[in-house]
């Protein structure tokens, strides 16, 4: 199907994608205000904005029948969909909704459906409330912060920190007892964890200074790096390599192979494990 390309012109009342169309494109010199929705998309269609969809009155976007929203993107970081209501409502399953800009709304992004999708870029701004419907949650390669999961952000199934990804928690955050974080960058704990869901950590996670967090409702400090849950078996497996060479020092100076002049650090490790 065709593309309708909105272009150097500001359209006043809303915009309803026409059955004839399969895309919408905003360019950064276009834009849509008010109407009873923004942009309104009774069938499946692809959005690309690029300007601006305002909307005082009601919804920004709503999608009703599966496509995808892209907002901006890296050389338009600038795009906007403003509501006063929600930003970008999306009422359809297997939806992905990717924002390198800014949303804004009461509620700035709305899933109903585990098959959505919200891809957070570097750098991207969400103003308001992020509802997942039970679908997942990816943060990009780059830089960022994410404030208050489980309250500014909630009903996530999953969240994902891509490789190359360098994200920060700051605030109160809390997995629910069936939520996943996948951590394949870097992960920064600012504030505090409360997990009660399931962490799965095949990069770095770090804390700041005073951070904080439970496992399964139980504190646990994080001060100087600890993960949440992989810190127990972290621990774990250092008591087992430091007792494994003191027990080994030990062995070779009952048997007269070091003494302290020939390895002084061996020795001393013997003798304390004596």
């Amino acid at each position: 199907m065709a593309t309708h390309t909105i272009t150097n012109t500001i359209i006043t009342g809303g915009y309803t994608l026409s059955s004839a169309y399969s895309t919408l494109s905003i360019a950064s010199t276009g834009q849509i205000t008010g109407g009873s929705v923004g942009v309104f998309c009774a069938n499946a269609a692809t959005i690309i904005n690029r300007g601006s969809i305002i909307n005082s009155s009601a919804d920004g976007v709503q999608l009703n029948a599966g496509g995808s929203l892209t907002n901006g993107s890296t050389l338009f970081n600038h795009a906007l969909i403003q509501s006063s209501g929600v930003g970008v409502y999306i009422n359809s399953a297997s939806v992905t909704v990717t924002n390198f800009a800014t949303i804004s709304g009461a509620t700035a992004v709305k899933f109903k459906f585990a098959s959505d999708v919200l891809v957070v870029e570097a750098g991207s701004s969400l103003i308001g409330a992020v509802q997942g419907g039970g679908g997942s949650l990816q943060l990009t390669p780059g830089a960022g912060t994410l404030s208050n999961l489980g309250t500014s952000f909630s009903g996530f199934g999953s969240y994902t920190v891509a490789s190359g990804g360098s994200w920060t928690l700051s605030g109160a955050n809390t997995l629910g007892a069936k939520t996943t974080l996948t951590n394949k960058g870097t992960l920064t704990v600012g504030g505090t964890l409360n997990d009660s869901g399931s962490v799965t950590n095949g990069g770095i996670v770090s804390a700041a200074p005073g951070a904080t967090g439970k496992a399964g409702g139980t504190a646990v400090g994080l001060t100087g790096g600890a993960l949440v849950k992989g810190s127990i078996i972290g621990c774990v497996g250092i008591v087992l390599v430091v007792f494994f060479v003191a027990f080994c020092g030990l062995l070779a100076a009952w048997a007269g192979l070091i003494t302290p002049t020939l390895d002084f650090n061996l020795y001393f490790m013997a003798v304390r494990a004596s």
